[in-house]
C-alpha cells in the first residue's frame, strides 16, 4: 500500500521541452453507411458493412517529454530520486535527495487513518544553506540533470509525494 510523504527541504527542480505526437483512428467518410459516425480503429481499411474506403482523422494528441527519465536515474544511481507523479505526460520533474542534510531533519509520514498532523517550520531553517548543501553534495547528478533537461533549478519547497 502506498503511504502520502511530505518532504520539507532542498530539491532540485528540472524541466525538459514537451513533444506531440498526434494520435490518429479511422473514421468513415460517409453518412450513407450505418457505421458512418464510429471510429473504426486505425488498422481498419475499409468498412466491413459497406466496403467505403475509412479516412485517417487526429482524434487526439499525445505530449511526451524529450526525455527519458528513468534512464537518467539509471545514470544518477542512488544518490537523487525522482518524485513520480502520475501525469506522465508533465514537464517538470522534481529530484529529492536520498541523504538528508544535517539542518534537514525533516520528513512526515501519514498513515491512511491518520488526521491532521502539525506541520512546524522553525524560524532557523537556512533555506540557502540547505540549497547549498545539495549543490555541494550532489554536483555530478546536478550535472547530469543539467546536461539531460533544459533548465534545472536547485529549489526549495513543500514536497508531497507516495512511496
Amino acid at each position: 500500500m502506498d503511504h502520502p510523504y511530505i518532504y520539507v527541504g532542498p530539491v532540485v527542480r528540472a524541466t525538459c521541452s514537451i513533444t506531440e505526437e498526434p494520435i490518429f483512428d479511422t473514421k468513415h467518410p460517409k453518412n450513407s453507411c450505418d457505421f458512418s459516425m464510429r471510429t473504426m480503429g486505425c488498422d481498419q481499411k475499409f468498412c466491413y458493412r459497406c466496403g467505403e474506403a475509412l479516412e485517417q482523422v487526429q482524434v487526439s494528441v499525445k505530449k511526451i517529454p524529450s526525455i527519458d527519465v528513468w534512464k537518467i536515474a539509471d545514470e544518477i544511481g542512488e544518490v537523487l530520486h525522482i518524485v513520480h507523479n502520475d501525469d506522465d505526460e508533465s514537464n517538470t520533474h522534481i529530484w529529492l535527495p536520498n541523504r538528508k542534510s544535517p539542518e534537514n531533519m525533516r520528513e512526515f509520514l501519514y498513515g491512511p487513518y491518520d488526521g491532521i498532523e502539525p506541520l512546524t517550520l522553525s524560524d532557523k531553517i537556512d533555506i540557502e544553506a540547505e540549497k547549498q548543501w545539495i549543490t555541494e553534495m550532489f554536483p555530478a547528478a546536478i550535472d547530469i540533470l543539467s546536461k539531460s533537461y533544459d533548465e534545472v533549478v536547485v529549489d526549495w519547497g513543500i514536497v508531497r509525494y507516495m512511496m
